[in-house]
């Protein structure tokens, strides 16, 4: 076999490994080692089936690493579709001011403070691709009976604003159980604190 076929196929046994590795755990699967052990394993089936004599390379261990390392892990995961990035990032605390009126032209912190606090049975999280913390343009939450001014659409939130990649606040992203993606588009650029 010769170096071009081999890079492929050990591409595509990257390429399998991230595919099921796609999960919680995606960052401490590289660190620990599984991914690196999964590859290996991969790649031997596959030069197995394909009859090619191999030797097997020794599988890397990953020490534990600092969270500037993480963002760096995260990175390489973005290239796959659909992984999910996480980390030991803790839960942010937020204390919700009182419960307001909410209407249409109400601020995203008092329609998030409800949302996510004060009233979640009037609003619904749209986890989807279409959603905009997953790259999509829709809102990643709308209230169940409230529409904008016009009597269109439900009023909406964006937790990634189409504009100047600002972001809902951190504390938001963490009741939603998504700081780890947070992390992941805060480190990539992707949107600024």
């Amino acid at each position: 076999m010769n170096e071009k076929d081999l890079s492929i196929v050990t591409q595509v046994a990257g390429y399998i490994s991230a595919e099921v590795i796609k999960s919680d755990s995606a960052i401490a699967a590289v660190r620990d080692g599984v991914f690196a052990e999964m590859t290996e394993t991969v790649l031997s089936s596959l030069l197995d089936a394909m009859n090619v004599s191999h030797t097997s390379a020794p599988v890397v261990q990953l020490a534990p690493a600092a969270q500037a390392h993480d963002a760096a892990v995260a990175s390489v995961l973005d290239q796959f579709d659909g992984a999910v990035v996480t980390s030991d990032v803790a839960a942010v605390d937020h204390q919700p001011g009182p419960a307001t009126q909410i209407h249409d032209k109400s601020s995203i912190i008092e329609m998030l403070e409800d949302a996510l606090f004060h009233n979640p049975n009037n609003w619904k999280v749209w986890d989807t691709e279409k959603a905009s913390m997953n790259g999509g343009n829709s809102p990643d939450i709308t209230h169940e009976t409230l529409k904008q001014s016009g009597g269109t659409y439900k009023v909406g939130i964006f937790m990634v604003s189409k504009f100047a990649g600002q972001s809902a606040p951190e504390w938001a992203w963490s009741k939603l159980g998504k700081q780890s993606q947070y992390a992941a588009m805060l480190a990539s650029g992707k949107i600024t604190a």
